[in-house]
């Protein structure tokens, strides 16, 4: 009893999610600058590269300074607990896809971002996209363990955290 009582305290509180792992620099509020342009990329540019180890404390990486932009097909799409979208996208170079994050933009640190226009934009747009829908996502590479190995998800935990722009292509 005491374990499931402690698990729903986790969970209520947001620990285990984006709250206390790395938020400030999920939500672009640890004094980073977006580059002006993006790089656009295929998915297999990606799934190859060396996992880092991070910690909930660890600084922005070198590799999570990058603006990247994908093209490809919504293979999954989940309103996170934490008020996040979570959209995983294929674009075909891969049987992998990549996960990407739009920040709620309600979110109280989230609110303090210089770019909380870009995260309102981003939602206005992801909370219409569909399964099959074909995307282009902006955003800032980043490395996040915390959704774990599933097979069809890039192996090395990279996704795109946070989504800064997104367009439904038709």
């Amino acid at each position: 009893m005491k374990t499931k009582t402690f698990l729903l305290l986790l969970f209520l509180t947001g620990i285990g999610y984006g709250q206390v792992n790395r938020w400030s620099t999920k939500t672009i509020t640890d004094g980073f600058v977006i580059p002006k342009v993006a790089k656009s990329i295929k998915i297999i540019d990606l799934q190859n590269l060396k996992i880092i180890k991070v910690g909930k404390q660890t600084p922005r990486l070198a590799m999570e300074k990058n603006l990247i932009s994908v093209t490809g097909t919504v293979t999954k799409h989940v309103l996170e607990a934490d008020g996040d979208w979570h959209t995983e996208i294929n674009d075909g170079s891969t049987t992998h896809s990549l996960p990407c994050e739009a920040v709620d933009p309600n979110d109280k640190i989230a609110k303090t971002s210089p770019y909380i226009k870009d995260f309102i934009a981003v939602h206005e747009v992801i909370n219409s996209v569909k399964v099959g829908d074909k995307i282009e996502i902006t955003g800032i590479e980043f490395q996040d363990n915390k959704h774990g190995t599933v097979t069809e998800r890039i192996p090395n935990f990279d996704e795109i955290h946070p989504i800064t722009e997104c367009h439904k292509i038709k």
